[in-house]
């Protein structure tokens, strides 16, 4: 949001008052920056109780709204905006951009449309043009438009955000190496700001560059999250055919079992207990751009480790509902990831699901249950497992003994989509770029993709889950 100055309202007069237009200024880098805003909010309300006809207040009150991430009342101001005065191209783009976060894609784009064409060669507004075809899921015609404004200015005066935003638009259309190689870039850099600082790698070795590995040590180290180390274990064999004489891997501890006895890992550790020495490193991020990976040359998921110990455990647990259609289902990551909300679901959507005959669920969470299922019903309706599980082999071996496995993105989803069992991933609107088109996903070709057709909104997501699970329970034992 603060690439946006003075912003111009000419604001018509009420009927009875002279036809003349009084032209207002609303900077919004300049209102308050507190959080939250809920006296900012007040002070509007009051304001426009006395004037609701004063546009530049209404824009206020839209602005504190976005602030907050209330997309929905942000873009009910803005449209009293619209009605309420005659605006700028350059309002039309801020409140563009509200509307898409709202999920008013028809809105937007006609608004953005408008003032486009009235300032065709505006950089800030091509920059909401920029946001409102990400943000409707149109990556390519979003980085046509960023490689047209980058013709025009020095790519160095765009904010890091931005050219890293643009970065994910060309994964999330199939151009993994084009955006894989700008993030390396920034990351390796540390500028690209994120919500939780700005995000630096650290290297205690020479960095890879993907060129021969005959007799070096090989350090791979997984960044992020559990579920980004998971999908780029599939690159191990594609490492070990270059001829390294040692491939170590940092790896979180929950997924070390899963690697013993791995061919091509000489050893497996904790970030913090690595005292070994590497000829090179590479971060597991990396890999794709090295391997010139494309949609189509996405190379198979991992092979994991299954102990028999952990087998023989879920089979014990499984014996009793061997007649029903046993599903395992998740809906939250990791709390601590700052948008876990946005991909998160309300246990009570699953619990919604328990009236389909036939059908016994299992939760895959690990950690404090929601109070909703410490009673009964819900308590048997989905049942706990997944907090005895000493780490996710444990959990890998519980998931391959199920028919289906339902979750939002998570490690739990990238740890089903590399087992022989089906899974389908609930996704938000705007997915990460393994997820971004169609229903399938060439990193797990066992999994199904349930989008949201707009932001916020599971109705629709968990009415398809409902229609397919129903069948499927159905045919259980049949």
């Amino acid at each position: 949001m603060g690439i946006f100055s003075q912003l111009d309202f000419s604001v018509r007069q009420k009927p009875q008052t002279s036809a003349k237009d009084r032209s207002i200024r609303l900077d919004v880098n300049a209102l308050s920056k507190k959080t939250p805003h809920s006296d900012d909010i007040a002070a509007c309300r009051a304001e426009l109780r006395r004037d609701p006809d004063n546009g530049a207040k209404w824009a206020e009150l839209a602005e504190f709204f976005a602030k907050e991430k209330k997309w929905v009342k942000a873009a009910q101001a803005y449209t009293q905006v619209l009605t309420k005065a005659k605006i700028s191209p350059s309002i039309q783009g801020r409140a563009a951009v509200v509307f898409c976060h709202a999920g008013q894609f028809r809105e937007a784009h006609d608004l953005m449309a408008q003032a486009i064409k009235q300032n065709p060669n505006n950089q800030e507004l091509q920059l909401d043009q920029f946001r409102v075809f990400r943000l409707s899921g149109q990556f390519n015609h979003a980085c046509k438009v960023m490689a047209e404004l980058k013709r025009n200015i020095a790519p160095r005066t765009l904010s890091e955000i931005y050219l890293a935003t643009e970065s994910y638009c060309k994964m999330s259309s199939g151009k993994y190496v084009q955006g894989l190689k700008f993030l390396k870039e920034i990351w390796d850099k540390g500028t690209e700001k994120t919500a939780t600082g700005r995000y630096k790698r650290k290297y205690k070795f020479p960095a890879w560059d993907g060129g021969d590995l005959t007799g070096k040590t090989l350090l791979l180290k997984c960044e992020q999250g559990l579920g980004d180390g998971i999908i780029f274990l599939r690159y191990l064999p594609m490492l070990a055919a270059m001829n390294p004489d040692k491939i170590h891997v940092i790896l979180a501890r929950p997924l070390h079992r899963l690697l013993d006895g791995n061919p091509h890992v000489d050893l497996v550790a904790d970030r913090k207990d690595y005292t070994s020495n590497a000829d090179v490193q590479v971060f597991t991020f990396d890999l794709p751009l090295y391997f010139k990976t494309t949609p189509k040359t996405v190379p198979a998921p991992p092979t994991l480790n299954i102990p028999k110990s952990s087998v023989t455990r879920a089979r014990k647990i499984l014996k009793i509902h061997s007649s029903t259609f046993n599903v395992g289902v998740l809906w939250t990551g990791n709390p601590k990831f700052p948008e876990n909300p946005q991909r998160s679901i309300s246990v009570g959507r699953f619990l919604d699901l328990a009236d389909i005959p036939n059908l016994q669920m299992f939760s895959l969470y690990k950690g404090d249950m929601p109070k909703i299922l410490s009673s009964k019903p819900a308590s048997e309706q989905i049942l706990d497992v997944s907090n005895s599980d000493k780490d996710l082999a444990d959990s890998a071996a519980f998931m391959e003994q199920l028919d289906l496995i339902i979750t939002v993105d998570s490690a739990v989803a990238h740890l089903a989509g590399s087992l022989n069992t089906r899974v389908w991933c609930l996704l938000k609107f705007l997915p990460f770029w393994y997820y971004a088109n169609g229903i399938n996903t060439p990193w797990y070709p066992n999994m199904r993709l349930f989008k949201q057709k707009s932001p916020r909104k599971w109705d629709a997501v968990f009415a398809d889950v409902r229609r397919e699970l129903t069948h499927l329970a159905a045919q259980k034992n049949q």
